[in-house]
């Protein structure tokens, strides 16, 4: 009986031609470069003092609630986001610029949280799939969080990404194919996070709330 073969290895740029014709033939522009909106707030000494600018995800809805939070006497940075969420948001901010090294990134954020809450029916094909492209990205000599020296997240980390569209209940009715099927899957991903989450730099500011 012949040995099962599991899928042929896949190269980075691969991965990266699938993300770009993905996003323009999809209509969702997440082949350019991934923005953070500057946050300066004159917070006082004390906990909230950010001596070194903060890299956060802040809800969309609940940017200007924060900001002003932030600004006055309320304990504004109570809130809490999860490490996987901002180890991508520093990764993000680190390759800020490059499209390509932020496109890595959110493919990379999409594929670990397959991996780490891996649906049951995606055991199999698509596992050894989604290992494949975590070779490419984080580990190949010539991919890109070796030539950008990236570091990948912590075992322990969950949630890469603010948005996960592949829950139990979702994965049960689609069943990845290739590698482009799952780069369009992470495209979907980076696109809701980056709409309904905004990636922010906080820092101090004597002069008060600076426009958004």
């Amino acid at each position: 009986m012949s040995r099962r073969q599991g899928p042929p290895p896949v190269a980075w740029q691969e991965l990266f031609r699938s993300w770009e014709v993905a996003s323009l033939t999809g209509g969702i522009p997440m082949a350019s470069a991934v923005t953070f909106t500057d946050i300066r707030v004159p917070s006082s000494r004390g906990a909230l003092w950010p001596g070194e600018p903060v890299v956060d995800w802040w809800p969309t809805t609940q940017v200007a609630n924060r900001r002003a939070a932030m600004a006055g006497e309320v304990m504004g940075g109570l809130w809490t986001t999860r490490k996987g969420t901002l180890h991508t948001a520093e990764l993000l901010h680190t390759c800020e610029g490059n499209p390509e090294a932020q496109a890595a990134v959110l493919i990379g954020a999409s594929l670990w949280d397959k991996q780490h809450e891996l649906p049951e029916t995606w055991r199999g094909d698509t596992h050894a799939l989604l290992q494949q492209m975590q070779r490419a990205i984080f580990y190949a000599p010539d991919g890109p969080f070796t030539q950008h020296n990236l570091s990948v997240w912590h075992q322990a980390m969950r949630s890469a990404l603010p948005v996960n569209t592949m829950g139990d209940d979702l994965a049960g009715c689609v069943r990845p194919r290739d590698y482009g099927d799952l780069v369009s899957i992470a495209l979907l991903d980076a696109a809701l996070s980056t709409s309904t989450w905004t990636l922010v730099i906080v820092s101090h500011d004597d002069r008060g709330i600076r426009t958004v």
